[in-house]
């Protein structure tokens, strides 16, 4: 069985280990607060990353490349939070209200979106670090995460996902 995990490249490193605790987090995390704010969390990530790449002046501080990753990493954070704050206290945050979810039956989705999420914010933080940084990571996390069009995945996902499990309500209602 081993043998067959380091032909894909998956070995138990640090950083996958910590993407699964995420994952699991994620899920717990989703299950406490629910499917609307899981939602509203993803559009503050887009808020913030749109926010992000149009933020002049970042790279003006002449700070070495692992100093200016956690400076990028905390700018993109503050984003998520003022963006999610900020949309929470509006009328905005009614247009992801989804159909009544008796206790937890809707688990799977909410574990679904909440991984995409995590995905999402790890291919992000990944790729706010410059690239004289030499990550060691694992190859699958590399794969996964930062190679190609990994970022591009990471943030389509979750929307292709919220538009598969619509309630019919809400396809009524985009259907109009």
């Amino acid at each position: 069985m081993q043998d067959l995990f380091t032909k894909i490249g998956f070995s138990l490193t640090f950083d996958t280990a910590i993407i699964g605790f995420l994952v699991i987090a994620a899920f717990f995390y989703g299950i406490s607060i629910g499917r609307k704010k899981v939602t509203l969390l993803a559009v503050s990530t887009y808020i913030a990353y749109a926010l992000f790449s149009t933020t002049p002046y970042l790279d003006t501080f002449n700070l070495d490349g692992t100093k200016q990753a956690f400076l990028h990493i905390g700018v993109f954070t503050m984003y998520v939070l003022f963006s999610y704050l900020l949309l929470s206290k509006t009328k905005i945050s009614s247009f992801f209200h989804f159909a009544k979810i008796q206790g937890i039956r809707h688990w799977w989705q909410i574990f679904i979106l909440s991984t995409l999420q995590v995905g999402l914010w790890v291919s992000i933080v990944l790729t706010l670090f410059p690239e004289k940084i030499n990550l060691k990571i694992a190859p699958i996390t590399e794969l996964l995460f930062t190679k190609d069009n990994a970022l591009f995945f990471w943030f389509l996902a979750p929307i292709l996902f919220l538009g598969l499990v619509r309630s019919k309500k809400e396809r009524k209602i985009f259907e109009e």
